[in-house]
């Protein structure tokens, strides 16, 4: 974390507050699924695969708007947007070729068009949610946290 005294103040680095974001996400999202899995949830409450995606799409928005306020990226909305929709089709033609090779139980297997179509679907609400945070909170969020 790169921190910089001035005149008495402490100023955070501008990537500081979607770095936290991005965390965040990412450990929630990669605990619900390792859960998922260990539990056997996705056998037992097959729509939990939706929630996933979705908070998929989340934490892919985040890390990717967090490289781009590090990169200073004048389009990092976008960068972020794009971000989620090539990854989430990579995963879809990931998990397709997994298939093909590992069998997979009868209620992991996928119909890929209709389950990878709303996979990304999802993958792309869940970006347009983490956007909706950032255009909408981020500066209440800087406010509460900060008080500058």
């Amino acid at each position: 974390m790169e921190t910089i005294k001035h005149k008495g103040k402490i100023h955070i680095h501008p990537g500081f507050e979607t770095f936290i974001l991005a965390s965040i996400s990412i450990i929630i999202f990669l605990s619900i699924e390792l859960i998922s899995r260990i539990r056997d949830w996705y056998r037992i409450f097959p729509y939990i695969d939706i929630f996933t995606h979705l908070l998929a799409g989340i934490s892919l928005f985040f890390v990717a708007f967090w490289i781009g306020t590090v990169l200073k990226d004048k389009h990092k909305h976008k960068l972020a947007f794009f971000f989620v929709v090539a990854s989430s089709i990579i995963w879809e033609i990931m998990e397709t070729l997994e298939e093909m090779i590992v069998p997979n139980p009868p209620h992991l297997k996928d119909i890929f068009f209709w389950d990878g179509f709303f996979d990304i679907i999802f993958a792309i609400i869940g970006g347009f949610i983490a956007f909706s945070f950032i255009l909408n909170y981020m500066k209440t969020f800087r406010k509460l946290i900060w008080k500058s």
